[in-house]
């Protein structure tokens, strides 16, 4: 992250020429975004994603800024480091897409294009580069999952073609007004709304009371918005992972705070503007201090349930896991007052994918399997008989919670004791 950081600032250094405190005000907002957590907490993702982050921005780098002319060997490895980006997570895509708006957004902050001629052909120049390296990565991807034999991955699918139009629309609108507009804790999207027509009035009075109206600004701010949305757009019917809204939801949040207070016709109004900034960086990094310690507490609490279970099976003479079968019948949760919830922050393994063939039992044998403890795959006909099994059983930790029939150990977490 705090790589991630000294590259933004570097960029906007390239970029702008303001008061130092300025960028560095506007990229601790990129660096305490709760949403950013979000993703890190994601201990399977954390590192190589932001190996991701870093070679998309490094790659814009090598694109080179507006203005400037780069070799086509410098291209090639900018290409080279978006296409690497993208293959260790896709929304990256959207990332790169919304640096490169962000980019001619700020070049123009400092020093507006001559024609809208010049706008759009430094726009199609990212866009092409841009598209070029995401075929050159969808084309790898193929080729891999070919001689692989890698299945299908259908983890995120688009419900426009599935649904009917209007009650996808409906629904669409409704996530929209949930999460961009109303209020929402913890990750507060609704601020980059607000943000978004606050930045867009300002350039437009602006630039009535001068007498020349940055209109490709405009279509900047438009266009940045529009990629926080994109997802949303796309699926029609979820705003997507939470995740995968870094990194472009925390740069966006970057461009409008510089937009904002670059516009600022005085120094009062400036530093009226970025105490209200630093205050709400300061609510940001309160949030995800408290998600960081709910994050902390359920894992804590999760590896003592976990060998609470453990030191039962020892108790009923089972030692070699690795010949039996774990299956979690419910969930567990570990939440108190307390807690900060995020999507994924606040839950658990024991909570996780319930809904999937397997129930939660994939997640809860890979945790196991981390913390020392080697069992057998659970299959969906194994959860199935364990469902079965777990109505004529009490609650674990309670006795008669556990259950052993042959080489599957059944752990009942669902309350069945008032089943009839």
């Amino acid at each position: 992250m705090a790589f991630s950081a000294v590259i933004l600032l570097y960029i906007i250094d390239q970029l702008i020429q303001t008061t130092p405190w300025i960028p560095l005000l506007a990229v601790t907002l990129y660096l305490v975004s709760p949403i950013h957590f979000e993703q890190n907490s994601f201990v399977l993702q954390s590192v190589e994603v932001m190996i991701g982050f870093n070679l998309m921005f490094v790659g814009m780098i090598a694109l080179g800024m507006p203005g400037n002319k780069v070799s086509p060997k410098r291209l090639i490895f900018g290409m080279l480091f978006l296409t690497a980006s993208f293959s260790i997570y896709p929304s990256i895509v959207i990332g790169a897409s919304t640096l490169a708006i962000i980019i001619l957004h700020l070049h123009e902050l400092n020093k507006p294009f001559a024609t809208f001629s010049v706008y759009f052909r430094h726009l199609v120049r990212y866009i092409a580069l841009i598209l070029s390296s995401l075929l050159t990565y969808v084309a790898l991807d193929q080729i891999i999952k070919y001689f692989a034999h890698a299945p299908k991955n259908s983890y995120i699918q688009t419900a426009w073609g599935h649904m009917d139009t209007s009650l996808l629309m409906q629904i669409a609108l409704a996530k929209f007004k949930q999460f961009f507009i109303f209020p929402n804790q913890p990750f507060e999207l609704s601020v980059v709304t607000y943000l978004a027509v606050v930045t867009f009035a300002l350039v437009l009075i602006m630039g009535l009371i001068r007498k020349q109206i940055r209109w490709t600004i405009l279509l900047d701010i438009i266009a940045e918005y529009i990629l926080v949305l994109s997802l949303l757009i796309l699926l029609g019917n979820m705003i997507g992972p939470i995740r995968s809204l870094t990194p472009t939801v925390p740069l966006v949040m970057i461009v409008y705070s510089l937009t904002v207070m670059t516009m600022m016709p005085n120094k009062r109004l400036l530093l009226v503007v970025g105490m209200s900034f630093s205050i709400f960086a300061l609510m940001l990094s309160k949030t995800t201090s408290d998600l960081e310690q709910s994050f902390i507490i359920s894992y804590e609490n999760e590896v003592k349930f976990s060998d609470k279970i453990v030191t039962s099976v020892q108790e009923l003479g089972i030692n070699n896991f690795d010949q039996y079968r774990l299956v979690i019948v419910g969930e567990k949760r570990f939440n108190s007052p307390l807690t900060e919830m995020g999507e994924m922050i606040g839950n658990t393994h024991y909570n996780w994918d319930l809904d999937s063939p397997t129930g939660s039992n994939r997640r809860v044998t890979n945790f196991l399997s981390s913390q020392g403890y080697k069992f057998a795959t659970v299959s969906p006909t194994d959860y199935r008989k364990a469902q079965r099994i777990s109505l004529k059983m009490k609650t674990f930790p309670a006795k008669g919670g556990i259950k052993i029939l042959g080489k599957m150990i059944v752990v009942n977490l669902k309350n069945t004791d008032i089943v009839n």
